[in-house]
């Protein structure tokens, strides 16, 4: 084949030209040729302008075709194309494949992820819920046993609490409907003795209930009222006594003012024994009543300090205060049988004994009194701010 004849035949398909199979024979070749040459040429085609250049491009494909040598050159390059076009589909549908197959692969990673994803999620849901039901049950069981706890160590007590248990009773005043004192003593009696009920006059459907007793106080929290008149009950905090600090020093300093005292006042009885005989009997009865005293006092004091020293840990306030008390009396006591005497101990050591046994006293009255108005304060302020709010 010509280079002129290559590169006025590379644009076109020789055998589709000649309108017969590629790679067909000579024969086939030939015959095909007279067909076309009849069908296209000029004088058949008198109205086509282009007759002439298509019947001229016929003779030079059939030229080509018609010569073993060129014809088998174009078919090489022919098989060539076919080759590298199936080739190429080949490489496309394996490209097409892979494709596909990453399509897949990436939705397939993305689905899973999003199972994995929602399994998680539903997971820690559930762990989650699993969670609060168990703080949930923790939290009722703490509620429970500290309950017990409490009315177990209220039963254990021997005596009634002096600083006293107090609940709110709170209800919604109505028409009709509502509560009087009366009525609230009524109801919360059937849990203990009311120490203290308190009806503010300013405020509607409130009212303090003091109990003596912490198991009181906790078994009327469910208490609810009447039906047409509900009541919501709810625990406020103890009122605490005064404690007094170092309470066993203060023992020992009262009890060892009260033996100076008694030393004292045998000394001045055995003086005045000596200087007027008519009131030997007078005062020999009152050193012995005295005497008999103190020594009543000293010793029921410290059996009193010993008992609360074997009490438990629970019962210590509820001991201690009750010292407090006993010295209190203990103090007046003696004071009364110092006042029967009638006479003025002179300015001795023992007059100074006396004088701190008087001031122990006045501290003990003075912190009993403090304590009863801090506790008055306390409730005031309690209903105050209630009211308040």
């Amino acid at each position: 084949m010509s280079n002129s004849k290559a590169i006025d035949l590379s644009k076109y398909d020789l055998y589709e030209l000649l309108n017969v199979p590629r790679l067909s024979s000579e024969k086939l070749v030939k015959k095909a040729y007279r067909k076309q040459a009849l069908k296209l040429h000029p004088d058949k085609n008198p109205n086509n302008p282009k007759a002439a250049e298509q019947f001229q491009l016929l003779q030079k494909a059939f030229e080509l075709l018609s010569d073993p040598v060129q014809k088998d050159e174009y078919d090489r390059v022919i098989k060539a194309k076919e080759q590298a076009e199936q080739k190429r589909r080949e490489m496309d549908a394996v490209r097409k494949r892979f494709a596909d197959k990453l399509v897949a692969d990436e939705a397939k990673v993305k689905k899973q992820k999003e199972e994995e994803d929602a399994f998680k999620l539903q997971e820690e849901l559930i762990k989650q819920a699993r969670l609060n039901a168990e703080r949930e049950r923790e939290a009722e069981e703490e509620r429970d046993r500290l309950k017990r706890k409490l009315m177990k160590e209220s039963k254990m007590k021997d005596g009634d609490n002096e600083g006293g248990y107090n609940v709110k009773v709170k209800w919604k005043p109505s028409p009709g409907h509502g509560y009087d004192e009366k009525k609230l003593k009524a109801i919360f009696s059937k849990y203990g003795a009311v120490r203290e009920l308190i009806l503010p006059a300013n405020k509607k459907g409130l009212c303090l209930v003091q109990y003596a007793k912490q198991c009181q106080a906790v078994t009327s929290l469910d208490e609810a009222g009447l039906p047409s008149c509900p009541m919501k009950v709810t625990l406020m905090f103890q009122v605490q006594p005064e404690h007094v600090d170092d309470f066993d020093s203060f023992e020992q300093l009262v009890l060892k003012n009260m033996q100076n005292m008694s030393g004292s006042s045998k000394n001045n009885n055995t003086e005045k024994n000596n200087n007027n005989n008519n009131d030997d009997d007078d005062d020999n009865c009152n050193n012995h009543l005295q005497d008999g005293s103190l020594n009543m006092n000293t010793n029921d004091s410290r059996n009193h300090k010993n008992k609360c020293n074997n009490n438990s840990f629970a019962n210590d306030a509820k001991c201690h205060h009750t010292c407090n008390d006993y010295n209190v009396k203990n103090s007046n006591r003696l004071n009364d049988s110092s006042t029967n005497h009638g006479h003025q101990t002179p300015p001795t050591s023992s007059s100074t004994s006396s004088r701190k046994v008087d001031r122990g006293r006045e501290s003990v009255l003075e912190m009993e009194m403090r304590r009863q108005e801090e506790r008055r304060k306390i409730i005031e302020q309690m209903m105050q701010d209630d009211l308040n709010n």
